[in-house]
């Protein structure tokens, strides 16, 4: 009765470890983003 729950929140846990890897992706892309955008135009112009 108790491996049931056991795969159960081992399987939830891994999902929240893949959201949260993704959310810190998406945070470092819109903090690097802007900066590169800027530093292309710069280079173009």
């Amino acid at each position: 009765m108790s491996l049931p729950i056991f795969c159960n929140s081992m399987l939830l846990y891994n999902e929240m470890n893949v959201n949260v890897i993704l959310f810190n992706l998406f945070f470092v892309l819109a903090m690097v983003l802007p900066v590169c955008h800027d530093f292309f135009f710069d280079f173009y112009e």
